[in-house]
């Protein structure tokens, strides 16, 4: 076996306890953020932040997703991101310990940065700001996640790598988007209150347009409207007062099988985006054959 070089080495052996510390030692650099002024004497000066105390601040108190938290210091207690850089060596960090510590950091850097270029009189030392972002990165695309935007950009999520989910996201209405993007967060998984109802907003936005999906794939048409209407997403299918629309199979269907059921639906409803947004884009070729002739 052929010896691999120290940097194949650094690449291959991931330690994702170690990227937490790596990542915790980034954001607590007292040298990431200068603001200039002048003091008391006219000489002008800077005073240094790092990341979070920049935040705190300049930004926190009127930062939308803070919740009723005060500093960042507050938001590490009731997300347990504190507990989580602070047990780093412990084997009980899971995948979805450190895709919170990244979700969070990635939103308070990103939040810095956009202060920063807000205030005009900061600078941000752009060698951290880009180690932190692409750190963040290699540990995501090693975990096959990556980093969203929803809410025209101003909040970012973590989320599966999911291309169609992203092409679609790109096609879709502003106001169905996030919806499609946010069926993917890692948090989601056995939500299924929520999986449910962004199924439904999906399948409200495909009903006007199932005429065109049948003629593109009648098979697929069927099939997602029947998951609607029978997988108790628009209906109430376990409710055996309701005769109608009871479904004793769906009822008594374990939680785990009917999220497996809810997921597929979902790519079944991706594909039948793709294919509406492909309709015309077939036409404008059906065109260009016709003017080129032959």
């Amino acid at each position: 076996m052929s010896r691999k070089n120290i940097f194949q080495r650094i690449v291959e052996e991931k330690n994702y306890g170690l990227e937490i510390q790596r990542l915790e030692k980034l954001i607590k650099y007292d040298e990431t953020i200068k603001e200039g002024y002048y003091n008391l004497y006219n000489v002008f000066s800077y005073q240094y932040y790092n990341i979070e105390n920049f935040v705190n601040n300049f930004a926190f108190m009127n930062w939308k997703y803070r919740s009723n938290c005060l500093n960042t210091e507050d938001m590490r207690n009731i997300l347990g991101i504190n507990k989580i850089a602070y047990e780093y060596q412990s084997n009980s960090l899971t995948t979805e310990n450190i895709l919170d510590y990244i979700e969070y950091v990635f939103n308070i850097i990103l939040l810095a940065k956009r202060t920063v270029d807000r205030m005009g009189n900061c600078q941000i030392d752009n060698d951290i700001y880009t180690a932190i972002i692409e750190n963040i990165r290699n540990v995501l695309d090693n975990l096959n996640f990556e980093t969203k935007f929803i809410d025209n950009n101003n909040c970012a999520i973590i989320v599966e790598k999911n291309p169609a989910a992203t092409a679609v996201a790109e096609i879709v209405d502003e106001n169905i988007a996030d919806d499609v993007i946010q069926y993917n967060h890692y948090l989601l998984k056995g939500d299924i209150e929520t999986k449910k109802k962004i199924l439904n907003v999906l399948g409200t936005k495909l009903e006007p347009q199932r005429t065109i999906i049948s003629s593109l794939n009648s098979k697929l048409e069927t099939n997602i409207f029947f998951m609607l209407n029978n997988l108790n997403i628009r209906h109430n299918n376990c409710d055996d007062n309701d005769k109608g629309k009871y479904k004793q199979f769906v009822a008594s269907m374990r939680k785990e099988i009917l999220e497996e059921y809810y997921d597929e639906l979902y790519q079944m409803m991706l594909l039948a985006f793709l294919l509406i947004d492909n309709v015309d884009r077939m036409n404008k070729i059906d065109e260009l054959k016709n003017k080129i002739g032959g």
